[in-house]
């Protein structure tokens, strides 16, 4: 999260960045995923100059690694259709 890396953990620029991409780059050894959480107001520099750039920046790894960049509706929707036949995720 964009605050986490800025408030908590004092990170900006390239400190942060490395940061991210080591955990992305772990993640995809693992066949892992993650989800981030960027707020509106960080782009266009409006707060933590940079942090618009960064978030660019890490979907264009994902994408440059062969990851998948999307939403959480469409990830809960494919896990929704993928579970179908599972009785303990049949909620209906």
């Amino acid at each position: 999260m964009d605050v986490t890396l800025r408030g908590y953990l004092n990170m900006k620029g390239e400190q942060a960045w490395e940061a991210i991409a080591s955990t992305l780059d772990d993640l995809r050894k693992k066949r892992g995923c993650a989800s981030i959480v960027w707020h509106p107001i960080v782009f266009g520099g409006a707060r933590d100059p940079g942090f618009d750039q960064l978030f660019w920046r890490i979907i264009a790894h994902v994408r440059e690694t062969s990851g998948l960049v999307t939403d959480g509706k469409t990830i809960n929707n494919f896990w929704r259709v993928l579970s179908k036949d599972y009785s303990s995720f049949n909620f209906d």
